[in-house]
């Protein structure tokens, strides 16, 4: 590798950007520069998984499926944990509060604005289902949680088969299960006018997009 090139990543490293891993946007050498200049922000790791992720969530019908189904999918698994009331530090609580903390905290050592966003998000949610498992018959409790699943999943599985035309991100990396509400905050956050830096990497998906669009009507 060149010396210059090996002194530029080094920069990058200094002041905090990290290079986004080849493999993550690996269609093109110029899709990969534009989101390593625009990671300044990000963590290595968030910001390669990021880039990966919206490889994957180019087509804004499939993105909409998603913030659609995401949540669900979220919810009913607060659902069943809301039935059991458990005690922990003096302060009477439900497993679906103590379960959820390790999962916000990955969030927000990742990226503490986009896990700030989710974690105020999931506070409603939380809520929502301690009263309904409060409230409503357990084999209700039960019924909402397949159903939620069924609905959330199948959301984000047509879009992906018919809109975007691309297998599912988690059938390649996992991880991008928790990624997919980072994604989501990520799109509210640059809808609101904040974080350049990501505004920047979905901004190149916008254009990488409708170039591939325009090259298939030629």
């Amino acid at each position: 590798m060149p010396i210059a090139i090996q002194a530029k990543n080094l920069i990058r490293w200094v002041v905090g950007c990290g290079a986004l891993h080849p493999k993550a946007i690996r269609r093109s050498r110029r899709r990969r520069r534009g989101a390593e200049s625009s990671c300044a922000s990000m963590s290595n790791i968030f910001g390669r998984q990021f880039a990966a992720y919206v490889e994957y969530h180019r087509e804004k019908r499939n993105c909409a499926m998603h913030i659609i189904g995401t949540p669900l999918p979220f919810f009913a698994a607060l659902l069943p944990f809301s039935l059991l009331s458990v005690t922990a530090f003096g302060l009477r609580t439900t497993a679906a509060a103590l379960l959820v903390i390790p999962v916000l905290t990955f969030w927000m050592v990742l990226d503490l604005t986009i896990g700030v966003v989710i974690a105020c998000a999931a506070i409603p949610l939380l809520i929502t289902a301690a009263i309904a498992a409060k409230h409503v018959a357990v084999a209700w409790v039960w019924a909402a949680t397949v159903i939620l699943v069924v609905v959330g999943w199948s959301l984000q599985i047509f879009g992906h088969s018919v809109f975007e035309q691309r297998r599912p991100a988690l059938l390649d990396n996992p991880l991008h299960m928790l990624i997919s509400p980072m994604f989501i905050a990520a799109k509210l956050l640059v809808a609101l006018g904040f974080r350049r830096d990501l505004a920047a990497v979905l901004s190149e998906q916008a254009r990488d997009k409708a170039r591939d669009t325009e090259c298939g009507q030629r």
